[in-house]
């Protein structure tokens, strides 16, 4: 449109507007933050954002301090892998624009995109000429004013990209000095006037993350626990994190280990142990993991953990084997082990791997000893299955006790089979056999009594 242009605007012209600058002045092209801009970026190039991906933001292209135009051919570019025009309108500084044209990633919105240009992704050009033939400000120079909007996309992670004006050969009439830079504004003759040319950066957010982690965890005094540590990414840049416990945070006795991957790169994760002294009172306890360098917004995660004394549970079941049917008593044996032991307190949860009955799911421990507590329930078996019952005890732990578990197998066989005569009890065998003697003898004797006999006396 540039040809067009120049053209153009002496056919437009006034013959009663004088079109001579008495004093030539250089104005300046400009990306504005804001469609109402009423001037440049007082410290340029304008910063816009930050963004992310699907953001959409408008911009201003403004003319600041230029000689008075008759009309503007403008192209304005951005790097289509993270920035998309989608749409473009004038501005106010055209008070009656003619012959306009609005050209969007090489696409028309309004007339035709100028051929064999700058135009193509990434791409807008608006050109347009004052319908009065006259020039803008009332041909009073110095002349500002927003030539036109553009509206973006983002859509692609970047740290930041910029907002500039493409070069291009068929711009060799440019207003920006001797350059084919794609800005021509020129006066109501098709006189090119003098510009400077003013970009902008669209960037993202600053570095930044969140760090969490899998907790809460328990851990018995005197060992060891893991943690897992996940810092996520929550911006465009990324770097490496070192992970780190805040000492201040620690409680006596409660030290950190290493981590198993150290630097992350979030989003990345690392498993980091726990190491809690012998002389650890049990209780609930807490402590701080942070990053360096913290993102913008990064704050380190509270890790809460519980500190318990170790236990054992076993099971016993008395008798050992039994047949289905028959029930069996199982006893459940809650053990301290710790050095400095205590009483367990609490219930215990009884399940079966096979198919029975226990005469209480749960059951209540009592005291034993200072450092022993135990319970009882009975378990009937209801299959003979594989022929072993796997007997589980689940400790949940109290306050001071952590959960533990044990199991017994039973033996359970199918009860004896008593001998049979004929498939039958031999109780009930001998019954039905004497009743067919007797009734053999009784029909025998009957017999007799018809021939008229009877035995001799």
């Amino acid at each position: 449109m540039f040809a067009l242009l120049l053209a153009v605007l002496p056919i437009m012209v006034s013959p009663s507007v004088p079109s001579a600058h008495a004093s030539p002045a250089t104005g300046t092209v400009c990306i504005t933050t804001s469609t109402s801009a009423t001037s440049c970026p007082s410290s340029p190039p304008a910063v816009i954002g930050p963004l992310t991906v699907n953001d959409n933001f408008t911009v201003g292209v403004f003319i600041q301090g230029s000689d008075a135009m008759g009309g503007f051919d403008i192209y304005v570019a951005a790097d289509p892998a993270y920035l998309t025009p989608t749409n473009a309108t004038l501005g106010t500084l055209i008070a009656g624009p003619s012959l306009t044209s609005i050209c969007v990633n090489g696409s028309a919105l309004t007339s035709a995109c100028t051929p064999n240009s700058a135009n193509g992704p990434g791409v807008v050009e608006v050109s347009t000429v004052e319908s009065s033939g006259e020039n803008e400000c009332g041909g009073t120079s110095p002349c500002s004013g927003m030539a036109f909007n553009i509206t973006y996309r983002v859509i692609g992670f970047v740290t930041s990209t910029n907002i500039s004006y493409p070069s291009n050969p068929s711009c060799s009439t440019s207003s920006v000095g001797t350059t084919d830079t794609c800005v021509l504004v020129a006066d109501n003759t098709g006189t090119p006037l003098s510009e400077t040319v003013q970009g902008a950066t669209v960037r993202a957010p600053a570095f930044d993350y969140s760090l969490s982690n899998s907790g809460p965890i328990s851990i018995t005094h005197g060992s060891s626990g893991t943690v897992t540590i996940t810092a996520t990414l929550t911006s465009v840049d990324t770097q490496s994190v070192t992970l780190s416990c805040v000492s201040s945070s620690l409680p006596a006795g409660i030290t950190c280990g290493s981590f198993t991957v150290n630097p992350v790169t979030p989003t990345a994760s690392s498993v980091l142990t726990i190491n809690v002294g012998s002389s650890v009172v049990p209780g609930s306890y807490s402590l701080d993991v942070t990053g360096s360098p913290l993102g913008a917004t990064t704050t380190p995660t509270t890790v809460s953990l519980t500190v318990s004394l170790p236990t054992t549970t076993s099971v016993a079941c008395s008798p050992v084997s039994i047949t289905t049917g028959t029930a069996t008593s199982c006893t459940v044996t809650v053990t301290d082990t710790s050095s400095s032991p205590s009483t367990p307190t609490g219930s215990v949860s009884l399940s079966t791997d096979s198919t029975g009955t226990f005469s209480s799911n749960s059951c209540t421990l009592v005291a034993s000893s200072s450092s022993v507590a135990s319970c009882s329930v009975s378990y009937t078996p209801s299959v003979v299955g594989s022929g072993t019952h796997l007997i589980t005890a689940i400790y949940s732990g109290d306050s001071s006790h952590a959960s533990s578990n044990g199991s017994y197998p039973l033996t359970v066989t199918s009860p004896a089979t008593a001998p049979t005569i004929l498939g039958l009890s031999p109780s009930l065998f001998y019954i039905i056999v004497g009743i067919a003697v007797i009734v053999l003898v009784i029909l025998s004797l009957l017999a007799l009594r018809r021939r008229g006999r009877t035995p001799q006396q």
